[in-house]
């Protein structure tokens, strides 16, 4: 699949949030391969995530959550 590195969506909307105002603590998280044996999660803030997920190398197909919901992610956590 192709990784966040190659495709740009992702990274225009990051930085379209940061430009258009949101905060920096923005929580994040980005799932990879979701309800699949190979399934990954990367969470962070909109300040760091992008570095994040480069550095995991995530691809495609990836699900980008956004805001406090993210926070939930330990108590809702039902599959990994």
């Amino acid at each position: 699949g192709r990784g966040w590195e190659r495709g740009r969506a992702p990274f225009r909307m990051m930085q379209q949030s940061a430009a258009d105002g949101a905060p920096k603590d923005l929580p994040i998280a980005v799932v990879e391969q979701g309800t699949t044996s190979q399934q990954r999660v990367i969470t962070g803030a909109l300040s760091n995530i992008v570095q994040k997920v480069k550095k995991e190398k995530l691809k495609s197909p990836s699900l980008i959550i956004i805001g406090n919901v993210v926070k939930l992610r330990k108590k809702l956590n039902w599959f990994n």
